[in-house]
């Protein structure tokens, strides 16, 4: 029931905060829970990155030196665009050129220093983590790692543990420690020598009537879980990831994905969906895929048009 702009309003409002976060990816958080989820999983991240980091030349000393003049940079402008933070940068003699900017970028993320912003125009900005959300009391290990696999087995159950260590990117031992800790609150089903955990009142059943979904890239549906094959089969996942990590938006029907579709937003503010479907669509379907396409259309605010491929 919400529109993009709702959205974009929450971001503004900064009641809700992109950065990054779990497997070091992008993600939009609420605001209140940055600063705990920040600290029970950026350590590992950090550690992961020191290959990488060795390659580009950049060690503590510089990540710490960034990070002081990321700071300073923004006490005359709450907001700086990627552009004003690389010259802010480069004016201290910190080599920017790609792909170390960005690495720059990521370990103040996830350093707490910095994260995105508000659009400014088509781009995307950067400000201070602690002028949006002042730290509040930080919880301790224990309590973060329960509230974190409670969250997940209630946003995500039926789940397994091994969905849930890999969405998360903790260690085997904090996932199993983190499952431990929610075990009292959590309900289970077993399949085979699977074992699904959801929260009560979560327990798995199938709709009245299947419905068609239209899902963004990155949508939690397809990104949550590590297995995947309950919902899409194998032989279609190289058509909705790609070998660089992308996930390209899903058409959902009756739980499973058929399809994938792209959208192009022409000059006259109408948007174009192109479909890639897995199957052939009843005419039933084909009008459940028209009713998504509308839902999506008022989420947009915009006109959106059907095109064939």
């Amino acid at each position: 029931g919400l529109s993009e702009n709702t959205i974009e309003q929450a971001l503004a409002a900064k009641s809700i905060i992109r950065t990054w976060l779990f497997r070091g990816t992008l993600h939009f958080v609420a605001a209140a829970d940055i600063h705990w989820l920040l600290d029970l999983v950026s350590a590992k991240i950090i550690r992961s990155s020191y290959t990488r980091n060795k390659q580009l030349e950049l060690d503590e000393a510089l990540f710490k030196k960034c990070n002081g003049l990321l700071i300073r940079s923004f006490k005359t402008k709450a907001t700086l665009t990627r552009e004003e933070v690389a010259s802010k940068l480069a004016g201290a003699g910190i080599n920017t050129a790609a792909p170390r900017l960005y690495h720059l970028l990521h370990r103040a993320a996830l350093e707490k220093i910095i994260c995105i912003g508000p659009k400014q125009g088509k781009q995307f900005t950067y400000m201070l983590v602690n002028h949006c959300v002042p730290p509040g009391k930080p919880l301790k290990k224990e309590e973060a790692l329960y509230q974190l696999a409670l969250r997940y087995f209630k946003s995500h159950g039926p789940a397994t543990l091994q969905d849930f260590l890999w969405w998360s990117g903790l260690t085997i031992t904090d996932a199993k420690t983190a499952l431990e800790f929610a075990k009292s609150t959590l309900l289970h089903v077993k399949d085979g020598a699977d074992i699904f955990w959801f929260t009560p009142n979560h327990e798995p059943k199938k709709p009245a009537a299947p419905k068609m979904h239209l899902l963004a890239g990155y949508d939690e549906y397809v990104l949550g879980y590590k297995d995947r094959s309950l919902f899409m089969p194998p032989a279609q996942s190289k058509e909705v990831m790609t070998n660089n990590g992308i996930f390209n938006p899903t058409i959902v029907y009756d739980g499973q994905v058929i399809g994938t579709w792209k959208r192009l937003i022409n000059k006259h503010k109408t948007v174009e969906i192109k479909t890639n479907m897995f199957k052939v669509l009843t005419t039933g379907e084909q009008k459940k895929l028209i009713r998504a396409m509308k839902r999506y259309e008022t989420y947009l605010d915009k006109t959106v048009v059907l095109k064939e491929e």
